[in-house]
């Protein structure tokens, strides 16, 4: 059977370290500032982007910095009031930070076990990274726009309000998503149907279970 993992080792979430999303989102950290320390630890990996190792640390730096997955998010949230090169600007960080993330998990897997280790950050990200969180998002921005209740305030505020209610729920929506793929992900052993088990540990996450 399974060993239960924790919420750190989810493949979006391993870099976290033992707090999960809800408790690195709510012990005063806040995603503005996550982005923040995220680009200064990229400003100082690229600045030796001319050696294999600076690309590597760049983009290890990019992978890690967990706000980065869901600017996408944002980029939807916010897709009203922004312009349409910030809101595909956004998809793009997002896709960029999924890819060096699920990028460095490959490249370090045995060779042999390269190939099912993208198939299951692909499980993980494309769902829970890109797909539905945004679609809930999507729905949050539309579904608030509808209330009868906006007709009663000034314009500039009926507009403002769904995409300060979006922005507001990516905290919630976020980790609930993660942690509802990872457990589905295990419920059905796609580990281990990929072969990626081996006494107690799953290489997919890049770390042992038992840690």
């Amino acid at each position: 059977a399974l060993k239960q993992v924790r919420v750190a080792d989810s493949p979006r979430m391993a870099h976290l370290g033992n707090p999960g999303t809800a408790d690195a989102l709510t012990d005063g950290t806040t995603p503005l500032s996550m982005i923040g320390g995220g680009f200064r630890g990229i400003a100082a990996a690229t600045r030796g982007l001319a050696s294999p190792a600076g690309v590597r640390a760049a983009a290890q730096a990019i992978g890690s910095t967990r706000a980065l997955a869901f600017s996408s998010e944002l980029g939807v949230a916010a897709q009203p009031v922004i312009p349409r090169w910030a809101f595909y600007g956004a998809w793009g960080i997002s896709g960029a930070a999924v890819l060096c993330d699920a990028g460095i998990k490959v490249a370090d897997a045995p060779v042999e076990k390269r190939l099912p280790t993208a198939a299951y950050q692909a499980a993980f990200h494309v769902p829970a990274s890109l797909v539905i969180p945004a679609v809930i998002i999507h729905k949050i921005v539309h579904g608030v726009s509808h209330m009868k209740a906006l007709q009663k305030l000034p314009p500039r505020m009926a507009l403002l309000a769904p995409v300060a209610a979006a922005v507001g729920s990516i905290p919630v929506v976020v980790p609930v998503v993660d942690h509802g793929t990872e457990f589905l992900l295990h419920s059905v052993r796609l580990a281990s149907i990929l072969g990626l088990e081996e006494h107690g540990s799953t290489e997919a996450h890049g770390k042992p279970k038992n840690e």
